[in-house]
């Protein structure tokens, strides 16, 4: 097997880095890494100017900064690169239950759908607070 390259190696450690981030209770495999490898390859020369390396970097939050690039910019490259990762794995047995909900619960379903509209107001202003104060863009 030949070494990885220094471009395939950050890309390595970008898809380690967003999966924690995203996926924090599961395990990474090694078929996702060498398919996002692949995928991120061709991702790379887009021109946009995300500076994903500074993220991981930071250790910061990647889910609420593509948020925010997102409301700006539905073609920047993080959010891309989360499309095409959670594009691998949804099809994953391990993730079934991270995608899809069987049972039907209207109480819960509504304090899901609150939860979840709180969540997003913190993770864009967190985003938006993370991209000025590192020069995410």
């Amino acid at each position: 097997m030949s070494p990885a390259s220094p471009k395939e190696e950050n890309l390595t450690r970008e898809v380690e880095y967003i999966f924690k981030n995203l996926f924090p209770k599961k395990e990474l495999t090694q078929d996702i890494k060498i398919q996002y490898t692949l995928f991120g390859n061709k991702l790379c020369n887009t021109g946009n100017n995300v500076k994903i390396r500074k993220i991981i970097d930071h250790k910061l939050d990647v889910e609420a900064i593509e948020f925010f690039l997102r409301i700006r910019d539905r073609e920047n490259i993080l959010t891309q690169k989360i499309h095409a990762l959670i594009y691998l794995i949804e099809v994953k047995k391990d993730f079934y239950d991270e995608f899809y909900v069987e049972k039907d619960f209207l109480l819960k379903g509504l304090f899901t759908l609150i939860y979840f509209t709180l969540r997003s107001i913190y993770k864009f202003f967190k985003g938006f607070i993370q991209v000025r104060l590192y020069g995410i863009i």
